[in-house]
């Protein structure tokens, strides 16, 4: 069966370096031309082989990057007393702002950057599903179990990553912020539970929240 793959291709393989130098030079055109979130990118789509297997690669220019790289590097090459020849410098500018996807997939190219960042997204959610969860190990016996598990780790990772948004702009992270909160204690009585004053952290994430602390319930 055939695997679905979409990946960033290298600069330092040959591909990468053969895909540059056949099609780049042409790329800067209308019909190339591709919005993605406020970016104008140059895309073309190349059917090509990998271990003897069909796929295509999508050569694109980042415009906007592609002109900051190439103002940097002359402006550095114009600074340094020793100077480049203007091969050396033409064949520097070539790659300037350019990237390589790879995909099995033969899509439109508007649709392979949203295709690569979904995959981006997924590949990071996994990884504080693994990391942050207690996804791994699975020491479980039963399928229902297992799938229990896997439900309560990634209500875990929704909580997490919800948490983590709701913490944007400070200087405290989920994990941070859970150590912090956890040592709010409070003695519980028969009328009533009196909470421990807080800390100084503990107020700072309060008041980001926007959650009130009362003295006693």
């Amino acid at each position: 069966e055939k695997i679905r793959f979409v990946t960033r291709l290298s600069p330092n393989r040959k591909l990468y370096k053969s895909l540059v130098s056949n099609h780049v030079d042409k790329l800067e055109s209308n019909c190339n031309a591709v919005f993605y979130r406020d970016r104008l990118l140059y895309i073309k789509r190349v059917p090509t082989q990998l271990c003897d297997h069909a796929a295509y690669a999508y050569v694109a220019i980042d415009h906007q990057r592609r002109s900051d790289e190439i103002y940097a590097f002359m402006k550095r090459t114009a600074e340094v007393k020793k100077k480049r020849s203007s091969d050396e410098i033409d064949r520097k500018i070539k790659s300037m702002g350019v990237f390589i996807i790879l995909s099995s997939d033969n899509v439109e190219t508007s649709e392979i950057l949203p295709l690569y960042y979904t995959r981006q997204t997924i590949e990071q959610v996994f990884d504080l599903y693994k990391n942050n969860a207690d996804l791994l190990p699975l020491r479980t016996h039963g399928e229902d179990t297992f799938r229990g598990h896997l439900m309560l780790s990634f209500i875990s990772t929704i909580a997490y990553m919800l948490v983590n948004s709701l913490l944007d702009g400070t200087k405290f992270c989920a994990d941070g912020a859970f150590r912090v909160l956890r040592n709010l204690k409070c003695k519980v009585f028969d009328d009533c539970i009196l909470v421990k004053e807080a800390t100084k952290k503990i107020n700072e994430i309060a008041e980001h929240l926007n959650i009130a602390l009362p003295l006693h319930l």
